[in-house]
């Protein structure tokens, strides 16, 4: 899939550090931004209309007979940026599984009902909101000319043997136009070019085949000018009708690739502070990751959905690219997925362990360097607690937490589990949301644009010489360029598990972050966690919180009037 890869809940890191930067040169467009926005080349003018293209093209897709089981079954191969898979898509109307398989990684994707799934390749399951591209990649349906509430342009049609009708769409929410081409002969769609991030896609489709009255293409193939991450598809075989078992499209039990605590475990770990010209801040937990007798560096980061390894240090390692693209021709890198065979952490293991490989090294001070990020699939397996005042976290095992009240004067926080995103609710001035993002690894709680747009009074900008603004030097398509807006709102409540902190300032902005296409309301950091013990009872799907001696040093009863 030729898209930036590796995107998760990373993005919080680099995030922050962006609204810490100094402000940046206003964004302009230049001669890249031209490219990506330039219609196709050597078109001219056609008398067609987009209804009788439309129509033609319908009538060419042809409609699948309505039967007594109404599901399809489909094989594809691909390869991707040079590693080899296969994919395995079973279906019954809005219910679905998928089984992607590339080299030793095994991603599945699935909706039962209401309720969509994805199981990662280190075996941990968790429901998710996000539309689902890894599954239809190929059997995508390019019908975006048809939406009435898209922007629609017949801007004329290609010369040659085989001649294409060509149609700028541009939908309300994307930056950028994508230009569909109908073959004048067939009324197939034998082209798509589109942009992802700062990238011009195209994609081809070939070898139309007609089965169960639908005609598709058997053949796709996409490119971005690079051909060493060309994706390549192939449809193997396409049955419908075929019986499914409904048990099928649940969310199967996980599979963890990290071995279960059976007693109390204390991981190695230390807590990194970092000092800027104003204070000392907190930077995170730190454990020490042994990989073939060789200690290295990671950080514990709830807020990541994925692990990530520096790709200087896999390559140090050893680790395997199973044959995909690490570096294009020019020499620039390309994260990659790859796996460490075995590692501990502590009497932890981590056995076949997947993670993408990506420019990461971080040295916090002159003795520590941190080369990846030990996220969802590492925090699954077990019970974590994190003590913040002592700085220590342990991996706690499972069957203790069989009961419902497990700690002795926890509390359970409602929590979300997103794809591997961890979300909880807060209360803000006198709104609440669910979808606010925690996060061991944030200095600093903040409240973000989504939020602010819904309830701009709980979040007042009264300062006058506080707010500071920039623009946000993200390449995202939607908020590239945008101008950002930081400040500290006085809130009258900030509500989190039992407490209600009154007439706090928080760090506002207006800037949105977007995780598995849903918003991010906040996101819940250390200033704020340190008052409890964070235990991280994924395998019970629960956050329990429990206040610690701090929270009783620093906080009071509050008095009834």
């Amino acid at each position: 899939m030729i898209v930036p890869r590796g995107r998760g809940t990373t993005l919080v890191l680099a995030f922050a550090a962006a609204l810490a930067a100094s402000p940046v040169p206003a964004a302009t467009v230049d001669e890249t931004d031209a490219q990506l926005n330039a219609p196709p080349a050597g078109l001219v003018p056609t008398a067609a209309r987009l209804a009788g293209i439309l129509s033609a093209h319908a009538h060419a897709v042809g409609t699948a007979p309505k039967s007594a089981s109404d599901t399809v079954v489909e094989h594809w191969t691909f390869v991707d940026s040079g590693l080899a898979g296969t994919e395995d898509l079973q279906r019954a109307g809005t219910n679905y599984h998928s089984r992607i398989a590339a080299g030793p990684f095994v991603d599945e994707y699935g909706q039962y009902g209401e309720t969509r799934w994805h199981q990662d390749a280190n075996g941990f399951a968790s429901l998710t909101t996000a539309i689902d591209t890894r599954t239809f990649y190929a059997t995508r349906v390019l019908e975006d000319a048809a939406d009435p509430k898209n922007d629609v342009t017949v801007l004329g049609e290609t010369t040659g043997a085989h001649p294409d009708y060509v149609v700028k769409v541009k939908r309300p929410t994307d930056a950028h136009a994508e230009f569909i081409f109908y073959d004048k002969a067939t009324a197939q769609v034998v082209r798509f070019e589109a942009v992802a991030g700062k990238q011009r896609i195209a994609e081809t489709f070939d070898d139309f085949r007609r089965t169960g009255g639908v005609t598709r293409a058997w053949h796709i193939h996409d490119t971005n000018g690079h051909p060493e991450l060309d994706d390549d598809w192939v449809l193997r075989s396409l049955r419908y009708g075929v019986p499914i078992p409904e048990e099928t499209f649940q969310m199967p039990p996980n599979r963890p690739t990290v071995s279960r605590a059976t007693s109390v475990v204390p991981l190695p770990a230390q807590t990194i502070w970092l000092a800027s010209s104003f204070n000392v801040y907190w930077a995170g937990y730190l454990v020490r990751l042994s990989v073939g007798g060789r200690g290295l560096d990671f950080l514990l980061d709830s807020g990541s959905s994925r692990s990530i390894v520096d790709a200087g240090t896999a390559r140090e390692l050893g680790l395997p690219a199973y044959g995909q693209t690490t570096h294009l021709a020019d020499g620039t890198a390309v994260p990659y997925r790859t796996t460490i065979p075995h590692a501990s952490i502590g009497s932890i293991t981590l056995d076949d362990f997947a993670l993408y490989a990506e420019s990461f090294a971080y040295q916090p001070d002159a003795n520590t360097k941190i080369v990846g990020i030990l996220g969802y699939d590492f925090f699954a397996a077990n019970v974590l607690r994190f003590d913040f005042p002592n700085g220590t976290v342990e991996a706690l095992p499972i069957a203790a937490f069989g009961e419902v009240h497990p700690v002795a004067g926890g509390i359970d926080v409602p929590l979300a589990v997103d794809d591997g995103t961890p979300l909880v609710s807060l209360g803000i001035g006198d709104a609440y949301t669910q979808r606010a993002l925690l996060s061991t690894s944030m200095p600093f709680s903040i409240v973000l644009g989504s939020f602010v747009a819904a309830h701009p009074g709980d979040v007042p900008d009264t300062s006058r010489n506080g707010s500071k603004e920039q623009l946000l030097p993200l390449a995202d398509a939607g908020t590239y360029g945008m101008k950002i807006v930081n400040w500290v709102a006085p809130v009258s409540h900030f509500r989190f598990a039992i407490s209600d902190y009154q007439k706090v300032g928080l760090e506002t902005t207006n800037a949105p972050i977007v995780v598995h296409d849903q918003p991010i309301d906040a996101l819940l950091g250390a200033d704020y966690l340190h008052y409890y013990d964070i235990y991280f009872d994924y395998p019970y799907g629960r956050l329990i919180v429990k206040p610690n001696a701090l929270f009783y040093k620093t906080f009071k009863p509050a008095q009834s009037e």
